[in-house]
């Protein structure tokens, strides 16, 4: 009976437990499913949840980190609540990496645009090199690159007061990006 017990929580920290994204009620939705990317093998250690909705803006997050408070990764599903589909279908998902990157992360990053480079039909050298230039550097501004009609590929560094750099690495869905993320006047 234990040992059951034991097997249901392994199955339900790996299926990305929490998540309300549901694929099938998203039809069109280019972003896989949580549980998709967290049972890649780079990303099993993501075991930390959290839902966040928030009253006072416009997006909704779901967030699995490697730890619960100070983590040094983190992926990110974004809903936009503006959106009549906000609710449940998410509009982007990043990738944050604590720098100066360790080789997993760095590795980290890496496989999370190789995932993505599987799943785009695009082509993702200039997300590579980019990621690769900021893993080993800290550049201060961001880079952004057209990936489909409809996506918006961008690796860029984020200064946290008290935690210091990260890296995030996003895909957005185009109409998200230019509402939220866009620097006015691009």
């Amino acid at each position: 009976m234990i040992a059951r017990w034991g097997l249901f929580l392994i199955l339900a920290a790996s299926s990305g437990c929490g998540s309300r994204y549901d694929k099938l009620s998203c039809p069109g939705n280019p972003f896989p499913e949580s549980s998709v990317i967290l049972a890649l093998a780079p990303f099993r250690n993501l075991t930390y949840f959290k839902g966040n909705t928030n009253d006072r803006s416009q997006i909704d997050y779901e967030i699995w980190a490697d730890t619960k408070f100070e983590f040094n990764v983190s992926l990110q599903y974004h809903y936009d609540k503006a959106l009549p589909q906000g609710l449940d279908c998410p509009c982007a998902i990043s990738l944050l990496v604590k720098h100066p990157l360790s080789r997993d992360r760095k590795e980290l990053g890496q496989s999370f645009i190789a995932f993505f480079d599987s799943i785009l039909d695009s082509d993702l050298t200039a997300l590579k090199t980019a990621y690769s230039d900021y893993a080993n550097n800290t550049p201060s501004a961001s880079h952004s690159l057209t990936l489909t009609h409809n996506i918006i590929g961008e690796v860029s560094s984020l200064q946290h007061v008290n935690r210091g750099t990260f890296l995030q690495i996003g895909f957005y869905e185009r109409s998200y990006y230019d509402s939220h993320l866009r620097a006015r006047g691009q």
